[in-house]
């Protein structure tokens, strides 16, 4: 055991806490099995501390069994172990109310515990347990020197706060955490004295600054919203809470009156919207940042910077639709019904509208673009000319490569269309992912005589392309899809190699096919 703390010593010197490291090497020396056990139980946990895994039930449960087995493997068990174990690890409970529930692992400890590991060096600290198994900190942990850094940072000013936040989010960890995100959520623990020392105004301001940047790359939780976004939020929430209360009130209006990333000053504009009753019948004023006095303040003035910008402004942002609520629920919805009629007087301009806060949005994904403008080049074909949109061929020029792009809408109205002239590999890439969708509720479901279409199509190339047993498989697949209809039942059975596979004669034979280049016009 000597030799090991040994080899180890030098390099965590001043690192790690002591008593923890000497507890683990004799637990790697005596209980391999154990040993191997708490490695993976803190890997679980710092993943789950980065808010970026969730630990179900089923899982909670096989990774206890596995920490009987090690125990048992040893000689062990947890009566036995339980108190020296939680005073090593981290999310340890030995009071398990819930005999038909697995409740050992995964705690939620009081935030000062959190604090105090941190502090310490502990191995219950996940930004520095992987020093005690790897002598390597992981690209994402949070040390004492890095908060030293954001203080420093933000004596320079927001600027160099700003820049800081920015580096650290190209860090990061095996969960996908970034240091950015693991420094935020470490800021949000430390205790009243120490933050009012803190140059808050420069730190916060900095942060907001660069909040809309932070969360680019993040898809976000199930609402659509960034865990960044959460996790500045719960720092803001602290700080209203141990600062002076003059202060925290300056500081809050302060935000939203400078703050650049509009997109998550209208995510924290929408929270206390809510939280003070103003919109929605929920009301809970523990959850907000402001008093009902400050917040009224901070509506008027994002009201008016909302105003000020105009809908062109807002619709220059990546969280639009976030931004364009937070303004209808502050009290500024006829502003935002004027500017948004304004701006679709015409129906082109509608879709362009739809296109844009699809893509700009944080919880409308850039892939329903394909399906809005399909829809719009679709529902102008249905009518003649005359009663077209204003400008609908200009709206196919421009848009026409993008919609019938290979993917599972493209694939369907392409094939009524007559537009599907992707490579055969893509053809049937396409088709393939349009019945992965198919199978969820939220999925695209055509019309079984399109879905059908769709697949006749794809026979016809693979007939064409010399593979007659491919074209007969599709065939029979497109019955599947279809299987009440007669004329296709029967087409299966007559088909031979030799018969082109025609599916607008065989399903609507009293259709022709429609001719896109004659999409638009004002004619």
């Amino acid at each position: 055991m000597l030799d090991s703390l040994r080899a180890y010593w030098p390099s965590l010197n001043g690192r790690v806490d002591l008593v923890d490291l000497v507890w683990l090497r004799i637990i790697a020396v005596t209980e391999p099995a154990l040993y191997r056990w708490i490695e993976e139980y803190l890997t679980a946990y710092a993943a789950l501390a980065a808010g970026r895994v969730h630990i179900s039930e089923a899982e909670r449960t096989a990774l206890a069994k596995r920490m009987d087995d090690a125990l048992a493997a040893e000689g062990l068990d947890w009566k036995r172990m339980q108190f020296e174990l939680e005073r090593h690890l981290p999310g340890l409970n030995f009071h398990n109310f819930n005999q038909g529930k697995e409740e050992r692992l995964f705690s939620k400890a009081q935030r000062g515990a959190h604090a105090q590991d941190f502090e310490r060096a502990r191995l219950a600290s996940p930004s520095h347990s992987r020093l005690y198994f790897a002598l390597v900190e992981p690209p994402d942990s949070v040390t004492d020197t890095d908060v030293a850094e954001l203080l420093e940072a933000a004596n320079g000013g927001m600027n160099d706060v700003a820049a800081l936040f920015l580096r650290l989010s190209d860090k990061r960890g095996d969960a996908g955490a970034t240091k950015a995100e693991r420094l935020l959520d470490q800021l949000a623990i430390f205790d009243e004295e120490i933050v009012q020392g803190w140059p808050v105004e420069a730190l916060t301001l900095g942060l907001v600054n660069v909040a809309d940047e932070l969360a680019k790359d993040d898809a976000g939780d199930d609402w659509g919203y960034p865990r960044v976004w959460y996790l500045a939020d719960a720092l803001l929430k602290h700080l209203s809470r141990v600062l002076p209360e003059q202060r925290g009130k300056d500081l809050v209006e302060r935000l939203f009156a400078k703050g650049l990333s509009l997109g998550f000053i209208s995510h924290l504009l929408r929270n206390e919207t809510f939280s003070h009753g103003f919109y929605g019948d929920r009301p809970n004023a523990s959850d907000a940042i402001t008093d009902r006095a400050t917040f009224d303040t901070v509506r008027s003035i994002m009201v008016r910077r909302y105003a000020a910008g105009g809908l062109h402004r807002i619709l220059a942002e990546r969280n639009a639709i976030t931004i364009l609520y937070a303004w209808s629920q502050a009290g500024g919805r006829d502003e935002v019904v004027k500017a948004v009629a304004e701006r679709t007087a015409e129906d082109g301009a509608f879709v362009e509208l739809m296109l844009k806060i699809c893509s700009t949005s944080v919880s409308s994904p850039a892939a329903t673009r394909p399906s809005m403008l399909l829809f719009h080049i679709l529902t102008n074909r249905l009518f003649a000319a005359e009663h077209r949109s204003p400008n609908a061929q200009e709206f196919l020029r421009r848009h026409a490569a993008e919609a019938f792009s290979p993917g599972p809408e493209a694939v369907i109205v392409g094939t009524y269309m007559g537009e599907v002239d992707w490579p055969l590999e893509e053809h049937s890439s396409a088709l393939d992912r349009y019945f992965e969708e198919r199978v969820r509720k939220s999925g695209l479901h055509a019309p079984r005589i399109l879905e059908a279409a769709a697949i006749l199509a794809l026979s016809e190339r693979v007939r064409s392309g010399d593979d007659p047993d491919g074209a007969r498989r599709l065939i029979a697949r497109a019955v599947e899809a279809d299987p009440a209809n007669q004329a296709l039942r029967g087409f299966k059975r007559e088909w031979s190699p030799e018969m082109t596979v025609s599916w607008r004669a065989l399903l609507l034979p009293a259709r022709s096919a429609p001719d896109l280049k004659e999409a638009g016009g004002d004619a």
